[in-house]
């Protein structure tokens, strides 16, 4: 999840019968079985939405959708354009690092039922302090 999140991170996990925002981070579990079986990604697709990927951007329901926290890296990676349905009950996720992630762009759109929590919070390291 860099640039968002690097790995020894600690992190505060609400479980919640809400459904999850768009942008919002989630801990999944992961619908394959290569890797760690708990990852952690952001909320790109809600149900119902269509996402398409053209030249690098993110299009959700035909609108360009901008993704401030990638921090100038590109939506989606590849010359080639993609495009997904999100069904009922599903959420498309990706990873913020978008050049090594596997995500919904390879596995899908996710059941609800595979979202174990929302992160609420980064609690260490600390955020840096701005000083007057």
């Amino acid at each position: 999840m860099e640039p968002s999140l690097y790995d020894g991170d600690l992190l505060l996990v609400t479980a919640s019968r809400r459904a999850p925002r768009r942008g919002r981070m989630v801990i999944i579990d992961t619908p394959s079985e290569n890797g760690p079986r708990w990852q952690v990604k952001r909320v790109v697709g809600l149900p119902g939405d269509s996402l398409a990927f053209e030249d690098g951007l993110l299009f959700i329901n035909g609108i360009p959708h901008t993704e401030p926290h990638l921090q100038g890296l590109p939506a989606y990676l590849g010359l080639d354009s993609a495009s997904f349905d999100v069904g009922d009950r599903h959420y498309f996720v990706m990873g913020d690092n978008r050049a090594r992630s596997t995500d919904s762009r390879s596995f899908g759109p996710i059941d609800a039922s595979l979202i174990a929590g929302v992160v609420a919070a980064r609690l260490w390291p600390l955020p840096p302090v701005r000083l007057r």
